[in-house]
């Protein structure tokens, strides 16, 4: 069995793809830096852990190709999200890869937010695991 590019794997799993992802799986241009879509998709599953949801139910495949690859939209964290959720999800979801965390730039090493995350999962508390 061969390999699959991302483009090809975008229309089997386009709830998680970036939109330039999409774009190239329409036919767009395909000169994609994997590292900035990769971000993208982590915003979509934070975005999941947040509203305990799968990303974009309402939606059909070429929907979600329309809506994010040519369109730009995107999840809507919920209003009660935490400012550090918050600011993670827009640093990974915004519709320009230039625009999210750079390389050089990897997620904080701070983990004073990880209680907003276990929080969100509710599997355990990080405060009694300490």
């Amino acid at each position: 069995m061969g390999g699959s590019t991302k483009a090809e794997n975008a229309m089997l799993m386009p709830t998680y793809s970036a939109p330039e992802v999409l774009r190239a799986a329409g036919g767009g241009d395909c000169n994609i830096n994997y590292f900035f879509s990769d971000k993208y998709s982590f915003g979509v599953v934070l975005w999941e852990v947040a509203t305990r949801q799968k990303p974009w139910t309402n939606y059909t495949a070429m929907d979600i190709l329309r809506a994010v690859g040519n369109l730009n939209e995107t999840l809507v964290m919920p209003p009660d999200s935490s400012a550090t959720m918050l600011s993670i999800f827009k640093a990974c979801c915004d519709a320009k890869p230039a625009n999210r965390y750079a390389q050089s730039q990897p997620f904080s090493s701070d983990t004073s937010y990880a209680s907003d995350f276990a929080c969100c999962i509710g599997f355990y508390d990080i405060a009694s695991s300490s």
